[in-house]
């Protein structure tokens, strides 16, 4: 669907908003599911404490993941997404994204400023909260995150301990 026009307008308590227009010049998911986000979300008091929460706990995780020896485009975040510089690790975008999803973890491979590698491999993967801060994730469940990043990252090749870092990760999820 090229050149696609959308509006998008949600009901509150003060009746519905205004409408917001929104061009698609091609499928883009992650602006369509924020907008989703908008819709359903973006109408309450709560969802403006957790959008802030989000902001929180997404630095908390950002300065987790720099512990662990990550470096960080920017060198951190001011929003809801955090992209990881991996040109100092072994690992592609490519290969990060594959590895952290065997281990339950969703990231985006993602080109980073000069990137030297193809945009189908990379040399970042770009990650965000919403999705754990609209769980419940607070600075321990953070920190826990960024060390399984860590560990599948360093452990990439090792199968079997890629198996065990999805148990932990699973172990985590079951509290939320």
């Amino acid at each position: 669907e090229e050149n696609t026009t959308y509006y998008y307008q949600w009901l509150s308590e003060n009746g519905w908003s205004e409408a917001y227009k929104y061009e698609s010049k091609g499928f883009d998911s992650y602006k369509m599911m924020l907008i989703g986000d908008i819709q359903i979300g973006g109408q309450t008091d709560s969802a403006d404490k957790q959008s802030q929460d989000g902001f929180t706990w997404n630095n908390v995780l950002a300065e987790a993941l720099k512990n662990e020896g990550f470096k960080l485009v920017s060198g951190g975040t001011d929003n809801h997404l955090i992209l990881l510089d991996l040109t100092d690790t072994e690992v592609t975008g490519k290969e990060a994204e594959h590895r952290l999803d065997e281990v339950g973890i969703t990231v985006n491979k993602n080109a980073i400023p000069f990137d030297t590698k193809s945009p189908f491999i990379t040399s970042g993967v770009r990650l965000g909260s919403p999705a754990v801060t609209s769980r419940g994730f607070k600075e321990k469940e953070m920190e826990t995150l960024a060390y399984l990043i860590d560990e599948a990252l360093r452990h990439h090749n090792d199968e079997a301990y890629l198996e065990e870092l999805h148990k932990q990760e699973m172990a985590l999820m079951e509290n939320f």
